[in-house]
């Protein structure tokens, strides 16, 4: 686009100022759609794979793994980035939404194809065939689902806030 000042700028900041290392509970949800390594993995992509990009997104990741620890696999709804420990809603515990669990995929298959690192394949794969092995009789999904079993919990199925991402990443 021509933004060449912008660019540099952007990547000065990235290569010397940007930080993980916070010790705070995130959604693990809005880490992913946020700081983003979607967007640092097109940022890699779009500057002929710059490696600064990819290192960000692999540091990020890393620090996200640690909430698929769970019995079934699906990620815990909180991650603390600095600590790399992922813990349970305090207003929900021991559910995920289905937006919270689904939307990771994307982004850690393509890390997992550019570092050869399959760790991040397996926990997104895992998260997938966990949902499947759940589904409902009708095929759709309700917001929540129980971290511990990998069970749909008795809830609405809704295409707005807290499922509207899921159904988003399936396409």
């Amino acid at each position: 686009m021509g933004l060449k000042d912008e660019y540099s700028l952007a990547r000065e900041w990235v290569a010397g100022e940007l930080s993980f290392e916070r010790d705070d509970s995130f959604s693990t949800f809005e880490v992913h759609n946020h700081p983003r390594p979607c967007a640092l993995l097109s940022a890699y992509h779009l500057s002929d794979h710059d490696p600064i990009y990819l290192q960000e997104a692999t540091e990020l990741a890393d620090r996200m793994l640690p909430a698929f620890d769970t019995p079934s696999g699906l990620p815990l709804p909180v991650i603390n980035l600095a600590e790399r420990k992922g813990y349970h809603t305090k207003d929900f515990p021991d559910l995920s939404s289905i937006a919270e669990v689904a939307t990771l995929q994307l982004e850690f298959r393509y890390l997992s194809q550019l570092t050869g690192r399959e760790e991040y394949w397996c926990a997104v794969e895992k998260v997938m065939e966990v949902v499947k092995r759940a589904r409902l009789p009708h095929g759709l999904a309700s917001i929540f689902i129980r971290i511990e079993d990998g069970q749909f919990d008795t809830s609405v199925i809704r295409l707005g806030s807290r499922g509207d991402s899921f159904y988003e990443y399936l396409l």
